[in-house]
């Protein structure tokens, strides 16, 4: 059986150096453990997966993760601390994560090294360790030693249950050899399935709940899955990794995996949001690629606030705001608030390509400021503000803009973006998901992800039996967006 390790890389946002050599150091011992054909496999996420984006470590720490290393330059920071208080937290309630913290020799004893001791202490007892490193290098070597730690704990686990079952095939066939051959047939049917890790935006997870009835934030269908909000782009990067730990000779059957990752996009990816960070396109190819499903389109919309009811006079008697119009507003009143999504979500995505990129290259000429609306942020304190507006879509508005529109329905105003020829301006909304090479011209995923694809659309064949060696896709589209007429 192979289990995935999830490692998360926790510290400073700044230690990008320290992040890349840890992940190219357990892309060699994935190497290693294929060649000793060890029943593990290392996927090692960090800060550049997620974007600052604390409920999503956080959520990954306390579901997905079974190895959480902190690395610390002599201070620790507020979310650091944070994320280390919950992954204590959850081992001392499930004896997972396990936590290693690597801390950087010091020659003075800080302020900061007695609160870094003291957390240790608080978390640990006074017999806390931490282990202390001079350069990268060796980080990574004390980093690839506990690690290696608990790999061997885990084949050794697996060893032993091996030598439990040979010994009871023993007995079994001294007994009855028709009941052995029996057992042994149920056992190897038997395969625990991965957990399904859904990450993506919510206007994707709220249209796929409203038009296809599934619901992957209170998931009733597949009992092992969780859904990470983070924005579309960055959910991207999950499945290539993912891809990446996996290799032609790896033969790994459904179920093996600790967990599936599929990303729900409000933007349609190129091949490039996969391969960005790779050498080449066949670097994936040679190993996967992503499928991609379209559901469907979700319309643009725009709410606006206004306290006394006047301020958006033009826009009284209209159902609809022209591109233009919008524009004018953000460039010519320094008084307004624009609430939009994060900066790679694929509702900010698409309002950047609508409004020219407006925010960036017509930084000097934006009147109104820009702020994030997200679980994270409030819009309550705004009730006294002249007024403000929301950048959202039909199936993703802020939560307390539901609230306060029912408290002020006269001073609230929903109005859907058009185009210069009055038609409503869109986004589509995709699955996408890996496969991994099986054979040649073969790819797999696992049954429990072709269920969620089948509950999605019972009239999809999954047929994967795709040669693309002459010519590598990175992206197979199993449902595709429909021309435009």
């Amino acid at each position: 059986m192979k289990k995935q390790i999830p490692i998360f890389i926790a510290g400073a946002k700044s230690f990008r150096e320290q992040r890349v050599a840890l992940k190219a150091m357990a892309n060699d011992l994935n190497t290693e453990f294929t060649e000793q054909k060890k029943n593990a496999v290392l996927y090692m996420c960090s800060y550049d997966n997620f974007g600052d984006h604390q409920e999503e470590y956080n959520q990954f720490i306390a579901d997905v993760a079974d190895l959480v290393i902190f690395v610390l330059d002599g201070s620790i920071g507020t979310h650091t601390e944070e994320e280390f208080r919950l992954a204590v937290s959850e081992f001392k309630k499930d004896k997972v994560p396990q936590v290693y913290v690597f801390l950087k020799e010091f020659k003075e004893h800080t302020e900061q090294i007695q609160k870094i001791e003291g957390l240790l202490e608080e978390a640990f007892g006074p017999h806390f360790y931490y282990i202390s490193y001079a350069t990268n290098e060796e980080l990574c070597s004390k980093a690839k030693d506990r690690i290696l730690q608990y790999v061997n704990q885990y084949q050794h686990r697996i060893n032993l249950i091996r030598r439990g079952i040979a010994a009871a095939v023993v007995v079994l066939l001294m007994l009855a050899s028709f009941f052995t051959a029996f057992v042994l047939n149920r056992v190897n049917q038997y395969e625990p399935e991965p957990m399904l890790v859904f990450a993506g935006g919510g206007s994707a997870a709220s249209y796929l709940d409203s038009i296809y009835d599934y619901d992957v934030i209170q998931n009733t269908k597949e009992q092992k899955s969780v859904f990470i909000n983070m924005p579309s782009g960055d959910s991207y990067s999950l499945l290539t990794d993912w891809i990446l730990e996996h290799s032609n000779t790896d033969n790994i059957k459904d179920g093996n995996n600790f967990f599936f990752p599929i990303s729900l996009s409000a933007s349609k990816a190129k091949p490039e949001d996969f391969t960005k960070n790779l050498k080449s396109d066949t670097v994936l190819t040679n190993k996967g690629i992503v499928l991609a499903y379209f559901m469907g389109y979700d319309t643009l919309s725009v709410s606006f606030y206004d306290p006394k009811g006047t301020r958006f006079q033009s826009l009284q008697d209209s159902t609809t705001i022209t591109v233009e119009e919008l524009k004018s507003l953000l460039r010519n009143d320094p008084t307004l608030t624009f609430f939009t999504t994060r900066d790679n979500s694929g509702t900010y995505v698409t309002y950047l390509n609508i409004l020219d990129s407006l925010f960036i290259k017509e930084k000097d000429k934006l009147k109104a400021t820009r702020q994030i609306f997200y679980k994270e942020d409030s819009m309550k304190d705004l009730k006294n503000n002249p007024g403000y507006i929301v950048l959202g879509s039909n199936f993703y508005q802020h939560s307390d803009w539901n609230y306060q529109r029912e408290e002020y329905p006269k001073n609230y105003r929903k109005r859907y973006v058009v185009d210069s020829l009055g038609n409503i301006m869109k986004k589509a909304v995709f699955i996408y998901m890996p496969a991994w090479i099986k054979t040649v011209d073969d790819y797999n995923i696992p049954e429990n992800a072709k269920r969620f694809i089948h509950d999605v659309d019972d009239t999809l064949e999954l047929d994967l039996k795709i040669k693309n060696q002459v010519n590598p896709v990175v992206i197979h589209y199993i449902k595709k967006e429909p021309e435009e007429r």
